[in-house]
């Protein structure tokens, strides 16, 4: 008998083992450590800018929100205020009128001067009408003799239909 080497045993023993099937492919490089860190950090810095710009746009949507509310509020402030002067209007006698023209023509210089976005510019639209309409009806009244004309009924008329579509338009700006 021949005597056969130990190394070329040990070849055909791996050889019978494996089956005769070809090795398996190298595993694909691992990533270093280095670049999992990296990738790590790149995909923390994504979340945090999404996290970001989710909370300033809920910011800038509340902030929208309470400037529409502060404009919606400062002219029913100027409307209530004109009503209060109004129902003074509406006790004084012919001869003590022009103190109470004054306030009124006050309360609608606000309106006029009033900031004002979209929403808020068409009822202080419909305000100032009402407010100019009023003012006229008093200053008519003031100076007439006698009873209230005609003129100065319609005029105040006038003036309350346009301060309640004032008053319509307003709650939709809030």
């Amino acid at each position: 008998m021949k005597k056969i080497s130990i190394p070329l045993l040990l070849l055909i023993a791996t050889l019978a083992a494996c089956g005769g099937k070809p090795a398996p492919a190298p595993a694909a490089k691992a990533e270093s450590a280095g670049d999992a860190m990296r990738d790590d950090n790149a995909a923390i810095a994504k979340r945090l800018a999404e996290q970001k710009g989710a909370v300033d746009a809920a910011f800038e949507k509340q902030q929208a929100n309470n400037e529409k509310l502060q404009f919606a509020d400062a002219l029913a402030a100027i409307g209530k205020r004109w009503l209060e002067v109004v129902a003074e209007a509406q006790k004084t006698g012919r001869s003590d009128m022009d103190p109470v023209i004054k306030k009124l023509e006050g309360v609608k210089a606000e309106a006029d001067a009033l900031a004002v976005n979209d929403c808020t510019g068409k009822a202080r639209a419909a305000l100032q009408t009402a407010m100019s309409s009023t003012l006229e009806s008093y200053r008519l009244f003031r100076a007439e003799t006698g009873p209230a004309g005609e003129a100065t009924k319609e005029k105040l008329q006038l003036g309350s239909t346009q301060f309640g579509e004032y008053e319509k338009m307003l709650p939709s700006c809030r």
